[in-house]
């Protein structure tokens, strides 16, 4: 989505998932709201930090 990077759009498609809706498609998910993982934005990739 215009604005979001991929780490934004899949946190935000988890945490709310009717926010993006596929025209012709119904709106089926259920938001990860009880999730059993923490749902943040990781930094960026960088190939020269380890880690």
């Amino acid at each position: 989505m215009p604005g979001l990077s991929a780490a934004e759009y899949l946190v935000q498609s988890l945490l709310d998932p009717e926010a993006y809706v596929v025209s012709g498609y119904p709106p089926v998910m259920i938001a990860a709201r009880d999730a059993p993982i923490e749902l943040t934005v990781p930094p960026p990739y960088n190939p020269c930090i380890p880690g």
